[in-house]
Order: structure tokens, then sequence, then C-alpha cells
């Protein structure tokens, strides 16, 4: 069965352009700028969350969704009508106060929406899609990608991580103005445990373990912290050892915040190799500073996860300078620094380029 896509333009192929992240997490770090829903957070901080975008249906905020590359973002399939056209639908990027437009945002039209062949509608299965922007997007600090993470990052139970969205505040509560990016730490819960609060008194709709392997719960048992309507198709962030992944994606849940009823996200990890058939051809990322030469290697012997990769790198070394990808799909900030600490924006950078076969 083939994945279901809407296009206004299908001639144009276009892989993802920059990187997935995974499995090069070593390399290539996702940070923020700190060292369908939302229920008991707060306002975010401008740019604390680059790679959240705002999906809009006819000129309003529909669903959340997470930039993956420079023209490629990842929601939830539920979001998409089968009956409105690829042209009803927008993404705003460095959005921030939906009231007010962000001097930074852009407001990108969508090429083609790609829904995942196993989604039929039901909470049982991938609830997932790629939607392409019909031109790539420039990073800066309020948009930025996030990593995507691969089988080997782990991510334990308990886990503190963030939710973040323009959602409802509460079941029939919508974000009041201006409409300020929420968000709100969540614990990861395991399967069975979540399965286990969703088996009290079950709700005959939704039957008993209705929590499937390609999901995964964030909240609490007390039903404090969660996701709520509107906040569908956006990021579950989760942190490990400095570099932001995303985790999951805000899928479905009973009711809003309520007792012994977790949010529950689409696990990203299994849908890796999907995302990775639709790009990128080519991954090109250029570093510097003779000190990444380690950094190089790390992700030069990862790469046994994509054997239908060739990798050439040419003039690793450079002698004195910063790690600074000119093309940033997952920015290493000031990592990578010479001893002395110094950043010679003149030096050439070392290029390392990635092809597909």
């Amino acid at each position: 069965m083939e994945a279901a896509v809407f296009s206004q333009d299908r001639s144009g192929e276009g892989g993802i352009r920059g990187r997935l992240c995974s499995p090069m997490a070593l390399a290539l770090l996702a940070m923020p700028k700190i060292s369908g829903r939302i229920v008991g957070g707060g306002d975010a901080p401008r740019s604390r969350w680059p790679w959240q975008v705002s999906i809009q249906l006819n000129g309003h905020h529909h669903c959340g969704g997470s930039l993956i590359s420079s023209q490629w973002v990842v929601s939830a399939a539920h979001c998409f009508d089968f009956s409105s056209l690829v042209s009803s639908y927008r993404v705003n990027l460095g959005e921030y106060q939906l009231s007010y437009p962000s001097p930074c945002r852009v407001s990108s039209l969508v090429s083609q929406i790609i829904i995942h062949p196993h989604y039929n509608g039901t909470r049982s299965a991938a609830d997932i899609a790629l939607m392409q922007l019909t031109d790539p997007v420039q990073y800066i600090d309020d948009i930025r990608p996030i990593c995507w993470p691969g089988s080997s990052d782990s991510f334990p139970d308990n886990l503190t991580c963030w939710v973040t969205g323009w959602g409802a505040t509460d079941s029939d509560v919508s974000l009041p103005p201006p409409k300020t990016l929420q968000e709100v730490q969540v614990q990861l819960i395991d399967t069975a445990a979540c399965n286990a609060l969703y088996n009290i008194d079950p709700d005959p709709k939704i039957g008993r373990d209705p929590v499937k392997p390609n999901m995964i719960c964030a909240g609490d048992a007390k039903g404090h912290k969660d996701s709520c309507k509107g906040d569908s198709g956006g990021p579950l962030t989760c942190d490990s050892n400095g570099t932001w992944f995303l985790l999951g994606i805000v899928s479905w849940g009973d009711g809003c915040g309520q007792p012994n009823r977790p949010g529950v996200y689409i696990r990203t990890v299994p849908y890796g190799e999907w995302i990775w058939g639709y790009g990128p051809r080519n991954w090109v990322v250029h570093l510097r500073d003779e000190g990444c030469q380690t950094l190089l290697q790390q992700l030069h012997a990862s790469l046994h996860h994509f054997p239908d990769l060739t990798v050439t790198i040419r003039r690793a070394l450079i002698s004195r300078s910063i790690v600074h990808p000119v093309v940033r799909p997952c920015t290493v900030w000031g990592q990578c620094k010479t001893q002395t600490g110094e950043d010679l924006k003149s030096a050439t950078p070392a290029s390392l380029s990635l092809h597909r076969a």
C-alpha cells in the first residue's frame, strides 16, 4: 500500500534538504536557545522551541508540527482531511503569538502532504504525516529543525520532556489572546503502566490496552499536565545529553488533563526509515576546526546505519576556528572550540558530503 499524497505539484521530487539528525546525533546537535493540546503549562520564552510550527487551515491555526529540515515538516495524519485541498494549508514558522505575527515569521505554502500508508483513521494506526514546503526556509534563531532520534538513542521511563503548542488550556477553554506559545513539562510513562491507567474504568469507545507499541505516553497519573485540542501534530521534545530530539507527535487522549488518562503520542523512532524514504538526496554539512576531527570520525562510524550512503570528507583539518555549520540542520552552537577558544571566521570550512547511492 502506497502512502497517500495530496499534491499541488508533483513534478518536483525534492528530498529533505539538510538532515534528520539520526544516527548522526553525536556530530550534529539540535539545541534551543536555553542551555490534538497544552494543559497545566505556561507561556514559553520566545525562540525556545524554534522547530515548532503552526499549521494553518483556511487562515486559522489548525494543528502543530515540527520542522525537521529546511523544506519538510512532520505532523499527525489525523490533522489532514482528504476533502481539503493542499492549497488550503499553510505552515507558519517562527511563530510565537498567534494574535500578533512575529517579525521573524515565515508563512509557507505547501506543495504536498504525505500520509503514512498504514494510517486508517483509527487510534491504532500510524498517525504521522509529512508536509513539503514549496521553498526551503532559511534558518534563524526562531526557525531551526529538531533532531530525529535513532534506535540507539536512550529515553528512559520517567524522563522529563516538554510538550508545546497553541492548543486549548482545558477541554472547553481556548487559548486566550495574545495566544502565546505554551509549554509544559511531562514525564514519559511506560506503555504497560499507561495501559494500566487507561484500563481503570475504561471508556468503551477506546477499549482496553489502547496504547500500542508505536505509541508513547507522557503526563502524570493525576492528569494536571497534558496536551489538548489544537496541539495535535506538535512535538514531544526530549533532551538527551544536550541534544533535543523529537521523541513523539501529539496524537490522542481521553479528554485533556484527566486523572489516569495521560496524553498519547506517536513514537517517531519506528518511522525514521519512512521519513528517510522521502529524502534527503544530498546531505551537505560544513564544519570548521581541527578539534572536530573526533566528531567527523564519530559521524563516519555511525554511517553503518545507512549502507546506501557514500561519504566524502575533504579538508577535514582546519587550523583554528569553531564548529559552525554553514548549512545548519542541527547545529552545534559553540561546541568543539579550539583550545584557545578562537573563532577565525576567515578560515575555510571543512566539507562533509553525504550522497544517497
